[in-house]
């Protein structure tokens, strides 16, 4: 039996600073975490305390004070990292901008059925390979949000790592609907449109090497 499966290896090296973006403090997990997962859990999904929980542990450092949110890294004792499935996230982001420009429709959902990334954790390196263990620094800025009492004003603190490397791995269904060509303007959308939190601001773009394994 033929294998249906096509794998790639692709390596971001990223031109500017990577911001982190998930909160540090417990509570805030919480709601970042409710905010992302399906309106349904299948019954043997882990309790959303018990998850929230297990991502402030991974977080590489807590830290909060009143009016300030502090967003960190998940981390172990390999480094820090971003999860696999967060580069996942960006290439159905970047296919569903994409989907008109390369004819493809339902892109996205393509993409979501079609495409895997092999590593849970993603870890950040230097250049010469090594694993960056805490981040470069923070970027302090404030940020202005509209709640029910009115406009409210607050701090929010992002840990940021300067000119990473990640490699990662992806297996693809080789059922000739996402070829290489397709992966790499997914690539070229994203290394303009960023990685990770504050894209907006020009941060997290990238070059990228992608290559069939």
């Amino acid at each position: 039996m033929p294998d249906m499966w096509k794998r790639y290896e692709v390596k971001l090296d990223f031109t500017g600073r990577v911001m982190a973006g998930i909160p540090k403090h417990p509570d805030i997990i919480k709601s970042w975490l409710e905010a992302r997962m399906p309106t349904f859990a299948p019954p043997d999904a882990v309790p959303l305390e018990e998850l929230a929980d297990e991502v402030a542990l991974a977080v590489s450092a807590v830290a909060t004070q009143e009016n300030k949110v502090w967003c960190g890294f998940m981390g172990d004792e390999s480094g820090i990292y971003v999860p696999g499935f967060h580069l996942k996230a960006h290439l159905k982001d970047a296919a569903n901008t994409t989907k008109d420009f390369q004819k493809i429709k339902a892109l996205k959902s393509k993409v979501a059925d079609r495409v895997f990334v092999e590593e849970d954790r993603l870890y950040f390196q230097q250049r010469g390979k090594k694993h960056v263990m805490t981040p470069d620094g923070y970027w302090e800025h404030a940020v202005h949000v509209m709640t029910m009492q009115g406009p409210r004003s607050a701090l929010k603190r992002n840990d940021y790592v300067e000119n990473p490397v990640i490699i990662a791995h992806l297996r693809v269904l080789e059922d000739n609907v996402v070829k290489e060509s397709v992966l790499r303007e997914l690539f070229t959308y994203g290394s303009v449109r960023g990685f990770g939190s504050e894209r907006g601001l020009g941060n997290g773009r990238y070059e990228f090497e992608l290559k069939a394994l």
